[in-house]
């Protein structure tokens, strides 16, 4: 039964049928996690990609920048029955979060120099990760879903993204493995890299491996090699999410 009282996390629906792997971006992933290591009471409104602008001009989502000089409107986006208002985009949704609910984590990003530099550092593992990452996506995104970015991106560039050959897998691992070793002076005394208590970073790190998870499953030679690298330091960190209970679709 939904409560009057939970916000409504709208992400992008996925064509498969197990609901704990339905979540796949790693955009969106980050506001759960918040939501999820925040404890608070939410529901999920799965949205085809398709659907995103209307669904959040009719909740008033604001937009998310411009595109070709039209309002863009993107996923994740909440809607918060305690204030009435609408968010967009995960860094706002954070902020908003940690100033409507003070009494939960601080997940927002904080501006600091050294959440910069782990920022950064967490931004080249996305990097290196997403040319495999979108083109599961696209892979697993329902009809409507992938007809509409094609006409969105065009012909060309969508054919750019989903060309990616197997050869070009190990460059993107080495390349994701490199960057995590940078990381991994920035993890201090405690299992986050906030420490004892995840922070803005750790919502972005974490978002972008259980997306990794989620999209090619836990027996995938790519998945493996990432959590037994380093002697399982990265695998041993998303058991932390893990046994808290931060890793679930609700």
């Amino acid at each position: 039964m939904t409560s009057s009282n939970e916000i409504l996390f709208y992400d992008i629906t996925r064509n498969v049928d197990d609901p704990a792997i339905r979540d796949f971006s790693y955009n969106t992933l980050r506001t759960r996690l918040a939501l999820n290591i925040k404890g608070l009471a939410y529901k999920t409104v799965w949205v085809d990609i398709a659907d995103v602008e209307s669904e959040s001009i009719k909740v008033d989502a604001p937009p998310n920048g411009e595109r070709a000089g039209k309002p863009l409107y993107t996923s994740p986006f909440i809607v918060d029955p305690s204030s009435g208002r609408a968010v967009s985009d995960s860094p706002k949704i954070a902020t908003y979060l940690d100033v409507q609910y003070p009494n939960t984590p601080v997940l927002s990003p904080s501006g600091s120099e050294a959440e910069a530099r782990t920022t950064a550092r967490v931004e080249k593992v996305r990097g290196a990760l997403q040319p495999v990452l979108l083109p599961r996506l696209l892979a697993t995104s329902t009809p409507r879903s992938l007809a509409h970015f094609r006409a969105q991106i065009g012909e060309e560039r969508f054919a750019q993204i989903t060309a990616v050959s197997p050869e070009a897998v190990p460059g993107c691992l080495n390349a994701a493995l490199e960057a995590l070793a940078e990381l991994e002076g920035e993890l201090g005394a405690g299992p986050f890299l906030g420490g004892e208590k995840p922070c803005w970073a750790d919502t972005f790190l974490a978002g972008l491996l259980w997306a990794l998870k989620n999209g090619f499953g836990e027996g995938d030679e790519l998945w493996k090699a990432i959590v037994d690298a380093r002697g399982g330091r990265w695998g041993a960190y998303m058991q932390e999410f893990e046994k808290k209970g931060w890793l679930k679709v609700v």
